[in-house]
């Protein structure tokens, strides 16, 4: 099974799970409705005991940071002018001219330098800016954050598709579940007879697509082989239906940020670097290397020259005044699609599993690589029985994708 069919097995699981949530939220409808008339027909329900339905979510003024001139002076602008756009303010020029871009110029960014704190701080000032500008049905966020510590602070903004994660297993789950969300939407666009996301937002106006915006912050780490599958997956794909991917590191090498990878960032920004061969790494051009050490990086997009900016800046406390705003009294509700990752739900036999699926994930588990074969010879199946278990593992994200004739690695360790 290769790659593509791997995310055509999720998509045809997520139906089978909505067909069964359709069920029960017809049920749960008309027990709903019941509960409604007891209320009503209570006469001795008192007034602290009613439950208050929670007012429509409304964005903070332009205003919020009336302090903060340019960044009040940017929210206007966007609020008056791009107000049917995706539009961030991406950086200031030396005359205090405020440079504009919409996410879809933008497409996927590539964030480098010397420092990781400069590149926090222009994260911090594009997440405000989407914060103070756009409803949570209107744009989601991923957020995940290498520093464990960085994006604590929106662990409860209503924005978030699902909980801030660090590094591990939970990753590659998380930007699996994002290219069946792709896909999906993909079809959704070829059904109605859209080409991108702008158009079909246009004509449907109670079942808009949410942009989606995935910062992955301060990665130092190689990739292993499966996310760096499943993200230059999204990087190719995932602008048409608004997908948007953001790298921040300080680590550049390709280990980290593989060419294949760095070759649909079509924006870079580049922050001080030590040598000339970084700023080319960045930008593809030497510069970077002469920036002063004052937060001023170079914005390269395809197409055009570089140009020097600075970040359009936002303190601690300014952030966490739009914060306090977005999160007062509201519940985080994240997509269905993207609930938990629950190592235990992956590995739990169902009941129109096969008998032996328990017996041989947690064999596959032990030896940490698995295949058709070895299962066969292990457990004495026929190949057909064999192979369909194997294809339940890899749907539910145990397996990384198809190796030619090798064994499939189990992407659950020893030690869960």
């Amino acid at each position: 099974m290769n790659f593509l069919s791997k995310i055509k097995n999720l998509l045809t699981e997520d139906k089978e799970i909505k067909k069964e949530e359709t069920k029960e939220n017809k049920n749960f409808t008309v027990i709903e409705e019941e509960v409604e008339e007891d209320i009503l027909e209570s006469e001795e329900l008192e007034e602290d005991e009613i439950i208050q339905v929670e007012k429509e979510y409304t964005v903070p003024h332009v205003d919020i940071l009336k302090d903060n001139k340019l960044f009040t002076e940017a929210m206007t602008e966007i609020r008056n002018n791009y107000n049917n756009t995706i539009t961030l303010p991406i950086g200031i020029e030396k005359d205090e001219n405020i440079i504009y871009k919409n996410i879809g110029e933008l497409d996927d960014i590539l964030i480098g330098g010397s420092f990781s704190t400069y590149s926090t701080s222009l994260i911090n000032s594009m997440l405000a800016s989407i914060l103070v500008q756009y409803k949570p049905d209107e744009f989601k966020l991923v957020l995940i954050d290498y520093s464990q510590i960085e994006f604590l602070k929106y662990s409860e903004i209503p924005h978030l598709l699902y909980p801030i994660i660090t590094f591990g297993d939970e990753i590659t789950f998380l930007i699996s579940k994002l290219c069946v969300e792709m896909e999906d939407r993909y079809r959704k666009l070829a059904e109605m007879g859209f080409k991108k996301i702008e158009d079909y937002n246009k004509n449907n106006e109670f079942d808009k697509m949410p942009y989606i915006l995935i910062i992955i912050n301060d990665i130092y780490m190689p990739m292993d082989k499966y996310l760096k599958d499943y993200l230059m997956y999204l990087t190719q794909k995932g602008n048409v239906v608004g997908i948007h991917l953001i790298f921040s590191t300080s680590r550049l090498t390709k280990s980290v940020i593989p060419d294949e990878i760095k070759m649909c960032m079509n924006t870079r920004i580049s922050f001080l670097v030590s040598e000339s061969k970084y700023s080319k790494f960045i930008i593809s051009e030497s510069g970077a290397e002469k920036l002063s050490n004052n937060g001023n990086f170079y914005l390269k997009s395809i197409g055009e020259a570089k140009k020097e900016l600075s970040i359009l800046q936002v303190t601690d406390d300014e952030l966490n005044k739009i914060i306090d705003y977005v999160t007062n009294g509201r519940d985080l509700i994240y997509n269905e699609r993207f609930e938990s990752y629950e190592i235990e739900n992956k590995i739990r036999a169902r009941e129109d599993d096969d008998p032996l699926y328990n017996e041989i994930v947690n064999f596959a588990i032990e030896v940490g690589k698995i295949s058709a074969s070895l299962i066969q010879r292990r457990f004495g199946l026929r190949y057909n029985r064999a192979a369909r278990i194997i294809d339940t593992m890899e749907e539910r994200g145990i397996l990384g994708p198809q190796n030619g004739s090798k064994p499939r690695e189990v992407l659950i360790k020893k030690d869960y």
